[in-house]
């Protein structure tokens, strides 16, 4: 690997764990939040527990792109970092929202609406991140194998 990819590599490792470190605390933070407001601690444990699909949709992402980040090409890498920072510029919007909506939850208008569809497209940015990353994977593998 030349020094300019072994550089966005690493760039590209460190946010993937920084995203890794978000969806761990963030369902705790949700969680309290809740509590906060007057829902029942059941409510925000099971909210903790289904949270726990994405957090690992994004650690076998993690593994793969580990296994194949010697491998990869300087396009996979600039789009699997725009993914990782959408990603992690989608926390912002949910975490604010929440926070200034502590004393009551309920949300009206145009903060209902952000927050629906932000809240979305968190849950579901882990799964595309996924597939990104492992049918580059399948990719690759498949260039291994069948090299001729």
């Amino acid at each position: 690997m030349d020094q300019k990819h072994e550089k966005s590599v690493k760039e590209l490792e460190s946010r993937f764990q920084f995203l890794i470190t978000l969806a761990l605390f963030f369902p705790l933070i949700i969680s309290n939040l809740y509590i906060l407001a007057g829902g029942g601690e059941k409510s925000s444990a099971i909210t903790i527990l289904q949270w726990g699909i994405f957090i690992s949709l994004l650690l076998a992402a993690y593994l793969i792109f580990i296994f194949l980040k010697k491998k990869t090409s300087s396009r996979f890498l600039s789009t699997l970092n725009i993914f990782v920072l959408i990603n992690i510029f989608l926390f912002i919007p949910n975490i604010v929202i929440f926070a200034y909506n502590t004393q009551s939850l309920s949300l009206t208008g145009l903060t209902k609406w952000s927050l629906l569809i932000s809240f979305n497209l968190l849950l579901w940015f882990p799964a595309a991140i996924f597939l990104l990353v492992s049918s580059y994977g399948i990719f690759i593998l498949g260039r291994l194998i069948f090299r001729d």
